[in-house]
């Protein structure tokens, strides 16, 4: 081992390392099922007059990431839509819109 590093084979990735991983993969779930807008803002049912789609998009889970353990749990289509910042905050600050939003994209 050079400078003392560690191995890390067959080890359990970092919770950073698993983020990054499940990142790449949802970016190409998303990118595959032609979704490159703010799913929450584009629904009937929940609208927000300044959707900040210009200023990025972020996945929004449908729980806590702390909840999943895996990258597969993390990068699961059905446990994420693709958010604009605004609507993130206010989703994940209200659990019952957070569940309404989920019901009502992913079932």
């Amino acid at each position: 081992m050079k400078n003392g590093a560690k191995l890390k084979q067959n080890l359990k990735p970092s919770r950073t390392e698993m983020n990054i991983i499940a990142n790449a993969i949802l970016k190409n779930t998303f990118s595959k099922k032609g979704i490159f807008y703010c799913e929450v803002c584009r629904t009937d049912r929940v609208m927000f007059a300044n959707c900040t789609q210009l200023m990025g998009l972020t996945f929004s889970h449908r729980k806590k990431c702390r909840h999943y353990r895996t990258v597969e749990e993390l990068s699961d289509f059905n446990e994420v839509v693709l958010s604009c910042l605004q609507a993130h905050i206010i989703t994940e600050r209200n659990p019952a819109l957070t569940k309404k939003v989920f019901k009502d994209l992913r079932g």
